[in-house]
């Protein structure tokens, strides 16, 4: 896997992190 790939996931990933967060303090807005 290219190097800019991995970052890409990454950051993907730690996104939707972020969104499960926020979601279930919104009230599982997103799940």
């Amino acid at each position: 896997m290219l190097r800019d790939e991995k970052r890409y996931y990454e950051n993907l990933l730690a996104e939707l992190e972020k969104e499960m967060l926020e979601g279930t303090e919104d009230g599982t807005r997103n799940f």
